[in-house]
């Protein structure tokens, strides 16, 4: 529970495990109204300091030196004392550019390799849920070639993804286009 200069008091509850919020609702006690909510598959952690709660929204992505993958933080929504109430700042990208710790050269070759062999045929041994997710941290790192690749990875390759690799396929293409105010 989270109470405000103002008397205003904020509740949040769902599911916590290893430091995250999942599965969770931000709920005004005096009107016991949800002003925002979350799903299972975000994981969140929450502050509050200075009479501002801050949800902070994180994600699992190759970001490390040799595409080392970690938690990083994407997005952000608060809520603040406003005289006798509260404002709700709403969710809003955590960067402008992602920084990432992977060199220059690597990034080269890898986008490299994908076009050298876009057409071998082998798409069935490609590790597609760790290309898709380094295209979208080089498309969100500014890299243009890497967004034009990732936006047409299916036609440029030929390759029909599916399932669970569509999923996070269309969450990558959406996360740079809502992060680029596309």
């Amino acid at each position: 529970m989270h109470t405000f200069h103002n008397g205003q008091t904020l509740v949040v509850c769902g599911f916590e495990a290893k430091g995250f919020l999942s599965e969770f609702e931000v709920i005004a006690c005096n009107s016991q109204k949800v002003l925002s909510s979350y799903d299972a598959t975000e994981n969140c952690r929450s502050t509050f300091q200075n009479d501002t709660l801050t949800i902070t929204q994180f994600k699992y992505l190759p970001t490390g030196e040799f595409w080392g993958w970690q938690f990083v933080s994407i997005s952000q929504e608060q809520f603040t004392a406003a005289h006798d109430t509260l404002l709700h700042i709403p969710i809003q990208p955590a960067f402008q550019t992602l920084k990432i710790e992977v060199p220059q050269n690597k990034q080269d070759r890898f986008l490299d390799d994908i076009i050298v062999n876009k057409d071998n045929g082998l798409h069935h041994d490609w590790a597609w849920e760790e290309i898709i997710a380094q295209l979208e941290v080089l498309a969100l790192n500014g890299n243009t070639k890497a967004k034009d690749i990732l936006f047409d990875l299916e036609e440029l390759t030929n390759y029909p993804l599916d399932g669970g690799l569509k999923e996070q396929y269309r969450d990558a293409i959406a996360l740079v286009q809502w992060v680029q105010g596309e």
